[in-house]
Order: C-alpha cells, then sequence, then structure tokens
C-alpha cells in the first residue's frame, strides 16, 4: 500500500499560523505601549521572548509594516510609525468615507437575525464598559464594525477596513486619552440609534445617524489632538 505523502503546503501553514501570532503579540504590546510611537521593534527581543525563529518574527513585521503600522529605517531596523495631525486627519476621513460606502451596501442586505446580531454587539459592548474592561468593549466593538463590513460583501475593503481599526486603535491609546469612557458611551448610544432606525425600516434616517456617528468620533480626536500633540 502507497503511503500518501503530507502535503507539500502544510510547513507554509505552520508558518503563516506562528506568523499571525507573532503579529497579534506585535499588536498587543503597542495598544499596552511597550513600544511607542518612533521606537524601535527589536526582532532578537521578540524572537527571545516569543520561542519563535527570527524569520518568523521578520515575516511578521513585513506584514505589519504594509499595513502602515510599523515602518523599516535605514541602519535603524523596524519602528512604530508616527502618525502627524495630518496623517489622523486623512485616515479619519478614509475610514467614514469607506463605512458610509459599506452601510449603504449593508442596508440592502440586512435581515432581522442580523440586526439581532448587531444588538448582541452594542449589548455586550455597554456591559464591559459598565464592568470598565475597555479590553472588552474594543473587541465587542470591533465585531459591530466586522459583522456591518462582512454583510456587505466587499471583501477587499472590508479587509482594509480591519487594518485601518487597529491604526485608529493606536491613535486612541497613543494620541489621546487611555481610558476613552466618554467616546465609547456616545458610541454606544448612537450604534443602539443606527439600529433602531434599521428595525423601523428607515434607511434615510439611519445613514444620517452613521455620518453622525462618524463626526462625533472626528471632534472627539481632534480635540484630543489639539492637547496631547
Amino acid at each position: 500500500m502507497v503511503q500518501k505523502k503530507d502535503s507539500p503546503f502544510v510547513n507554509a501553514r505552520v508558518l503563516h499560523s506562528r506568523v499571525e501570532y507573532v503579529c497579534e503579540m506585535i499588536k498587543d504590546g503597542i495598544i499596552q505601549k511597550y513600544w511607542k510611537p518612533g521606537d524601535r521593534i527589536n526582532e532578537n527581543e521578540i524572537s527571545d521572548y516569543l520561542k519563535v525563529s527570527r524569520l518568523t518574527v521578520r515575516e511578521a513585521l513585513s506584514k505589519l509594516e504594509e499595513s502602515k503600522i510599523i515602518e523599516r529605517k535605514h541602519w535603524k531596523g523596524y519602528q512604530l510609525r508616527a502618525f502627524n495631525k495630518e496623517e489622523i486627519d486623512s485616515i479619519l476621513e478614509l475610514r467614514s468615507l469607506l463605512e458610509m460606502f459599506v452601510f449603504r451596501k449593508f442596508i440592502e442586505l440586512v435581515t432581522p437575525q442580523i440586526i439581532e446580531d448587531l444588538i448582541a454587539c452594542i449589548d455586550e459592548a455597554d456591559l464591559s464598559l459598565n464592568n470598565n474592561d475597555l479590553i472588552n468593549f474594543r473587541k465587542a466593538d470591533f465585531s459591530f464594525h466586522r459583522k456591518i463590513n462582512h454583510i456587505s460583501k466587499n471583501f477587499l475593503v472590508e479587509d482594509y477596513l480591519t487594518g485601518l481599526y487597529f491604526i485608529i486603535d493606536i491613535i486612541r491609546f497613543h494620541y489621546c486619552d487611555l481610558t476613552y469612557e466618554d467616546i465609547a458611551k456616545k458610541s454606544i448610544i448612537q450604534h443602539r440609534e443606527i439600529i433602531n432606525f434599521l428595525k423601523e425600516g428607515d434607511n434615510r434616517n439611519a445613514l444620517i445617524a452613521v455620518e453622525n456617528h462618524h463626526t462625533t468620533f472626528r471632534e472627539y480626536i481632534h480635540n484630543r489632538l489639539e492637547t496631547e500633540i
């Protein structure tokens, strides 16, 4: 009996999994402010700490560089990217444009079950905020947006927005006040308002509510930047 050979892509899948793991660990370190904008990210340190090869770390750093989260400087290696006010404003504007595009597609496809799933995300975010669990709040808030993006069925925009959300989290945590409960509470209220309009079949006011949601967030970030940068 001929023994079936292992797939030639097994090692590639394992490497991909390790690279994703290292990416997520680096992202956690960024959010926890282990690295600040402009700080060098040491490949050897990550390799030793996570017990992975330097090749895997380089693959992860290269992936994060493609996402514009970090950058590579000549003779200095990788470092956490620093954003200026103009770049931050462009990021927020791009997020608003893409989410409005996605939401217009979303309202054509939304179902009562999807609305219930979104309500569950809002409830989880609300509970997490009341428990002062900002990490879980971030996850629930991200889940809310990810479900809307996914239902729109534009997967290129969905992938781009996923990367953009993490950059926006860097802006929140590194350039603004870490404890952003006020904007989080407003976000939950506005998310509920959007869902209520959808439940009533009022798509026009749902779109207006999304625009107001973006405006509130941009104004909050701009006000914080005036004092932080």
